[in-house]
């Protein structure tokens, strides 16, 4: 390897190793030249004292100089035995708990890539009181806080955020904001963007319908783009209670143009509180309470305009409903099928307030709405709050309240995560998480598991459940 100089010296023209010239390509080690080899291999050595690459957390390195997990393989990582695998994430337990204190968070979404947003406030109280921010919390899919982000619109002294949906980049909330409580009801509606990466407030809007309290109560993305919100106008906080109306909002995501409308020719004891894009026809099914009766329709994504004049009525069937033997009802959620529609909420039972759970199953196919037996375990109010459907497995999840005393503070009421089986409404297991006096929502995650947010008098959680029952 070495050459003769013109001056006569022996010189290198790669690297000096000992007595010898290594020469390009090769590597001086153990005082030999010697050419490191890493065909076919991503990790070990390479023969030469050097490596071929390092493996991923919980990954071996074989004697072939290939990466392998002993364990099970979660996307690019690698779980242990005792661990379960949720979108990439190799977590340690299989149902966790996560408490916020000091908060009241009833509305959940998740991100494709398994990130949770939980929304509400900050303010642990049920009602709203003076100073409660709007918050949205990031939890990553084992469990961990991420972030958690807050804000008040302008003007306002209190709000409370009612719904949250993701459109990456961003997150979009809805919810009620007021003046003080002093003020009288002169709350309204209010829709925000916050950019995902960041929980930070982008853009927040003001939407008023009426000279009394509005609110939006649930929000969806079109497959078009466009945001729709749901909610009621012309509200009172308390007795005598005024006259109220069903409202439905379509806007612009990216000009934040927005228009809403009464559904219904005229206004009774009315409210819409859940919309849900349809993933097979992509219609926008409604659920809420019209007069004594609970009741879903639909619009075309098409329809209703973000401009003003913008009254638009629903092209979808409006079915009314209500369960033998009650004498009032009201829709609170909604899981849209390919072959039918669920609705959850409650229903007076006897006329004296005794609230009892419904579950009804609307065939889209137009037949005539079927009921599960009203879920009234206790005297006082039991009612369901959330429902997610899992198509696959044919079972329906539901989480809400039993025994509750109707005060924001009651020390009576307990949370409750129930399945039914999706064709026949048959009830399966129930299940009374600890330390929780509702449950507000429920989402299935990628791996199948139950996603709840619950609340108590000063708290907050986010659980994770399993489909057999099993819930922290």
């Amino acid at each position: 390897g070495f050459t003769c100089s013109a001056t006569g010296t022996c010189t290198c023209g790669g690297t000096v190793c000992g007595s010898a010239c290594c020469s390009a390509g090769q590597v001086c080690n153990a005082g030999a030249c010697c050419t490191p080899n890493c065909a076919g291999r991503t990790c070990g050595t390479d023969g030469c004292g050097g490596s071929c690459g390092t493996c991923g957390a919980g990954f071996t390195c074989s004697a072939a100089g290939t990466c392998t997990c002993p364990g099970a393989a979660c996307g690019a990582a690698c779980c242990r035995a005792a661990q379960t695998c949720i979108s990439g994430l190799c977590c340690d337990n299989a149902t966790w708990r996560l408490d916020v204190p000091g908060t009241d968070l009833e509305a959940l979404a998740i991100a494709a890539d398994g990130r949770i947003y939980a929304a509400g406030k900050l303010g642990a109280s049920i009602d709203v009181r003076d100073g409660d921010q709007v918050m949205v919390l990031e939890v990553d899919a084992c469990g961990r806080e991420v972030r958690r982000g807050t804000f008040l619109p302008s003007g306002a002294v209190r709000g409370i955020a009612n719904d949250v949906v993701v459109a990456a980049p961003y997150l979009y909330v809805v919810g009620f904001q007021a003046p003080a409580v002093s003020a009288g009801d002169r709350g309204e509606g209010f829709a925000a963007r916050l950019f995902q990466a960041s929980l930070g407030l982008d853009v927040v809007i003001p939407l008023r319908g009426s000279d009394l309290n509005d609110a939006v109560n649930a929000v969806a993305v079109a497959p078009d783009g466009a945001l729709w919100g749901v909610g009621v106008l012309n509200y009172t906080a308390g007795p005598p209670w005024a006259t109220h109306c069903a409202w439905t909002i379509k806007a612009d995501g990216a000009t934040g143009a927005a228009c809403g409308s009464n559904p219904f020719a005229n206004c009774t004891y009315d409210g819409i509180n859940d919309i849900q894009a349809s993933a097979t026809t992509g219609r926008l099914h409604v659920a809420g309470r019209r007069g004594s009766d609970a009741f879903t329709t639909s619009y075309a994504p098409s329809e209703c305009s973000t401009v003003a004049p913008c009254p638009c009525t629903p092209s979808g069937r409006t079915v009314l409903f209500r369960p033998p033997g009650a004498t009032a009802a009201e829709a609170y959620k909604l899981a849209v099928g390919s072959t039918a529609t669920y609705a959850i909420g409650w229903a007076d039972a006897s006329g004296a307030g005794d609230y009892a759970g419904t579950l009804v199953r609307i065939p889209a196919s137009g037949g005539v709405p079927s009921f599960a037996p009203l879920w009234n375990p206790t005297p006082l109010g039991d009612a369901f709050l959330g429902l997610t459907l899992d198509s696959a497995a044919g079972s329906l999840f539901i989480v809400g309240v039993s025994n509750w005393d109707v005060s924001p503070t009651s020390t009576t009421a307990s949370a409750v995560v129930a399945r039914y089986d999706a064709a026949t409404l048959a009830g399966g297991w129930t299940a009374y998480p600890p330390l929780a006096g509702a449950c507000w929502d429920v989402l299935l995650d990628a791996a199948g598991g139950l996603v709840i947010a619950c609340v108590s008098p000063t708290s907050s959680s986010v659980r994770r459940c399993l489909p057999a029952g099993t819930c922290p």
